[in-house]
């Protein structure tokens, strides 16, 4: 039998905190792992649609960032979306109080260029009334 802690390593991308137009955040890959579960929840305190962008990057700074060249699995609050490089979280609040959303990226390993950090960034609809954590889960059980 085994954990999850001997299948998976976990890399936090970002603590609790506002969720802006300016976030941006990264993570370097383990090497030879086989996916990576990019995990983020966002709880909605403003009524804006936010949509959020798997990117890469030099470095943990987001120097150089381009937007990731294939489109991968993307599942919000459970349900399957189409294929994509960014996710849409709507407009969900309603006044009466604020709503979490899930968004998980499955992104192959192989699609992230050797040495670039692997990142997530709000390209529309940030705002600090929006609260975004974030975390990688690495399959690192069928590592190669």
């Amino acid at each position: 039998m085994s954990s999850i802690a001997e299948k998976f390593k976990l890399q936090s991308i970002q603590h609790a905190r506002a969720g802006d137009s300016a976030t941006e955040l990264d993570i370097l890959p383990t090497a030879g792992v086989r996916t990576i579960s990019v995990v983020c929840q966002i709880t909605t305190g403003h009524g804006t649609a936010m949509i959020m962008t798997l990117s890469t990057a030099d470095d943990a700074a987001g120097t150089n960032t381009a937007v990731l060249t294939e489109n991968v699995p993307v599942y919000l609050n459970g349900v399957r979306q189409t294929d994509a490089k960014a996710c849409t979280i709507p407009n969900t609040y309603n006044g009466l109080g604020l709503l979490k959303n899930f968004v998980v990226f499955e992104v192959p390993a192989n699609i992230i260029p050797t040495g670039k950090y692997l990142g997530i960034h709000l390209t529309a609809g940030g705002n600090s009334g929006n609260i975004l954590s974030a975390v990688a889960v690495e399959d690192t059980y069928y590592k190669g």
